[in-house]
C-alpha cells in the first residue's frame, strides 16, 4: 500500500527523542528564519503577484495566440516564473 507522508513528521520513535533533546536559543538562527520568512512574503506579494497579472492576461486571450510565437514563449516563461517563486525554498 503507498503511503503519502508530508511535513517532517513521519512516526513517533523518531520524533519523540527530538523532543526530549533540550534546544538552546540561537540569535543566528533565529535572524536567519526571520529574514527567509520576509524574502518568501517578498517574493510572493511581489515578484509572483505582479508576474501572475500577466499570466492571467495571457489565460484570458489565449484564443488569441496561434502556434509557437512569441506570446506563446512569453507565455511558458512567466508561467514557469510564476511557479518557481510560489514554490522555491
Amino acid at each position: 500500500m503507498a503511503s503519502n507522508v508530508n511535513g517532517p513528521i513521519e512516526r513517533a520513535k523518531n520524533l519523540l527523542p527530538q523532543l526530549k533533546v533540550e534546544h538552546r536559543f540561537d540569535y543566528d538562527r533565529m535572524r536567519e528564519g526571520l529574514f527567509r520568512i520576509a524574502w518568501g512574503v517578498f517574493k510572493k506579494a511581489v515578484i509572483a503577484d505582479r508576474l501572475s497579472l500577466y499570466v492571467d492576461d495571457l489565460y484570458l486571450h489565449h484564443n488569441e495566440i496561434s502556434g509557437l510565437d512569441n506570446h506563446c514563449w512569453w507565455f511558458v516563461f512567466l508561467f514557469t516564473s510564476l511557479l518557481r517563486f510560489f514554490w522555491i525554498f
